[in-house]
């Protein structure tokens, strides 16, 4: 052995020998790199697409649960008012026919004003449901057609 063998520590370095790469292997090397290339431009792509659908999403989902939350403010206020109006009604009721007659008028008017209260949100669940829904099945459907590609 001579001291360039043996000495890893030097300041020269071991040597390798030539080893001729035969130009079949090398195309195949190249052919693999290029198509992994595009597998991960096709990832990369898909997953920016999949970023925007669930920022578009959620952006929806807030945007229809603040609207959500006024609605139910807004139903709080009216019910409120009409329990302060009824209580008003019947201090001001001098008979118990009378106060019957009101609490009467009160709840029917109450039944309409919440099933009604009830139609709307369901309603705009629905919608909301579906407006959150959408830009995720638009990307299933993107995916799946650029799977089959």
């Amino acid at each position: 052995m001579n001291a360039e063998q043996t000495d890893v520590g030097a300041d020269t370095p071991m040597h390798a020998p030539h080893i001729d790469i035969p130009e079949g292997v090398k195309q195949t090397a190249v052919s693999s790199l290029e198509q992994i290339k595009d597998v991960y431009e096709r990832l990369r792509a898909n997953t920016e697409a999949m970023s925007e659908v669930v920022e578009k999403s959620s952006s929806k989902a807030v945007e229809d649960t603040a609207g959500l939350h006024t609605k139910m403010i807004e139903a709080f206020r009216v019910n409120l008012t009409a329990s302060l109006d009824l209580a008003g009604e019947l201090a001001a009721s001098k008979s118990l026919p009378e106060m019957i007659g009101v609490w009467t008028r009160f709840a029917r008017r109450q039944f309409e004003t919440f099933t009604a209260q009830c139609k709307d949100f369901w309603s705009l669940g629905q919608q909301m449901m579906s407006d959150t829904a959408k830009p995720i099945a638009g990307l299933s459907r993107g995916i799946d057609r650029a799977a089959s590609s």
